[in-house]
């Protein structure tokens, strides 16, 4: 059976673009991941503007004064629970976002987070809240379908080696996107693959074409076994970064169709593929690489741009640099060719999410609130002493739909334990210190923050201690 929801007409990719040297010229929000800890490029210096390399960040260039997260690390030990079962709540196993997807008929920008599929940097064992494996090599997406919330995988690891005809046993995807006019998958790997028999390096890319995929719903049910097939080396995407200025490739960590479209035809493989974005895995390079031409010199290998703006460098991604290492580089990559609603994703979060003794206090910091408005804080407690358990939460949908981009289930009890209301700054950026007593062993807090003014709920955080 066809996929549907993926196929969507690329000439809404191609509107209000310019198609040369892929200068992207339209509505646009870029969602990325960074491999170091970085700080946004915002006037407000406290801890709600640095994020992790765990989080998922979203940026308008020439639209957004800075990047605001989806998530950051303590989202995931809400959301995920123990992961690993050793009774541990503040130190998940999710690791870091290393692939970003979010489909064209997804609207509204930007997405709801339940909205976008990624993938893990590491496998989530059989503790916490899923209850079952999840591989570095699985394409999933948080999901919530009004009754229960889960996650769905896309296409699973295991399905991807059957497609490759593969002797690897682990292929930790580390780029991935979708073809909107074919449905074709796109991969890359952090190390190299067997694919039919044949080495790809960890700098090139693989294709699974969409005719061998077989769906059920949006899920990939069957995949034609070796139907896979190295479309570009890394040979190839190593002359073209050195084109477009950058050291050469090491491991493309990032994929996205490029918005301004266009094909190519490899001349090692002579396989065509759609024009894409790039990003690679070395610190010096803080930017991507389209497969498009450099007007220099008529060669393929050049920096995008969107809106004027070139991706390169912090400020492109609403960000000021580094915090306290390297700003790094891009890790992940996904595209909308959409203007932002108004609304912005609200993230909530404390550094650290763990104190090993109490009393303690932990400073939760919320980004992305309607400037100078209210935010209301909601705390429960929850029992968290043996190990494998996960906070419980409900879908939001029975209560009301929750404004996009809002988080699509809540956590703390209705009604809650606790309940604060913090004043965000002109910026958006608010903070509020729980302090815990000494005592109370095998607890834990989550919480999460409602926007007043426009009703959207923030990503979920799980406090805890000895």
């Amino acid at each position: 059976m066809r996929n549907t929801f993926l196929t969507i007409s690329s000439a809404a990719l191609l509107a209000g673009t310019s198609l040369a040297q892929s200068d992207y010229n339209g509505p646009s929000s870029l969602l990325f991941v960074m491999d170091n800890t970085v700080e946004l490029n915002s006037t407000y210096v406290g801890d709600g503007a640095v994020v992790s390399d765990d989080a998922v960040l979203y940026y308008s260039p020439g639209g957004m004064p800075f990047a605001l997260p989806y998530c950051d690390y303590g989202t995931w030990c809400a959301f995920f629970g123990d992961d690993d079962n050793d009774a541990q709540y503040g130190d998940s196993t999710a690791g870091s976002i290393d692939a970003l997807w979010v489909p064209l008929s997804v609207t509204n920008a930007p997405a709801s987070f339940f909205d976008v599929y990624f993938s893990m940097s590491s496998d989530i064992d059989v503790g916490g809240f899923l209850g079952t494996a999840v591989t570095d090599g699985d394409i999933i997406k948080l999901s919530n379908n009004g009754t229960t919330t889960s996650v769905e995988t896309l296409i699973s690891q295991a399905q991807i080696i059957t497609a490759a005809n593969s002797t690897s046993s682990n292929v930790d995807v580390d780029g991935f996107t979708v073809d909107p006019a074919t449905n074709d998958f796109y991969f890359s790997f952090t190390a190299g693959v067997n694919v039919n028999g044949t080495t790809l390096q960890d700098g090139g890319i693989m294709r699974i074409p969409g005719s061998a995929l077989t769906f059920t719903g949006n899920v990939v049910t069957a995949v034609t076994a070796g139907s896979a097939e190295i479309v570009i080396t890394e040979a190839e995407l190593d002359v073209m970064f050195i084109n477009a200025g950058y050291t050469g490739v090491n491991d493309i960590c990032a994929i996205e169709i490029d918005p301004t479209g266009g094909t190519f035809t490899s001349t090692v493989t002579n396989l065509t593929m759609p024009h894409f974005w790039l990003a690679n895995d070395d610190d010096l390079d803080e930017g991507f690489c389209s497969t498009k031409d450099n007007p220099t010199n008529n060669t393929a290998g050049v920096i995008p741009s969107v809106n004027g703006v070139p991706l390169f460098g912090p400020n492109s991604l609403g960000l000021k640099g580094g915090f306290q290492f390297a700003f790094g580089h891009p890790w992940a990559l996904a595209f909308q060719p959409q203007n932002t609603s108004g609304l912005t994703p609200m993230h909530l979060d404390s550094f650290p999410v763990y104190a090993p003794t109490t009393p303690a206090t932990f400073n939760v910091d919320v980004t992305g609130a309607t400037p100078n408005a209210f935010v209301a804080y909601f705390l429960d407690l929850e029992v968290l002493g043996a190990p494998g358990l996960f906070p419980s939460r409900f879908p939001i949908s029975p209560i009301g739909p929750i404004p996009a981009p809002g988080w699509n289930e809540f956590y703390p009890n209705i009604p809650s334990l606790g309940l604060l209301l913090v004043q965000a700054d002109p910026e958006g950026f608010g903070t509020q210190p729980i302090s815990i007593p000494a005592g109370f062993p095998g607890l834990g807090a989550k919480m999460q923050c409602a926007d007043l003014t426009t009703l959207t709920l923030s990503a979920p955080i799980l406090l805890s201690w000895n």
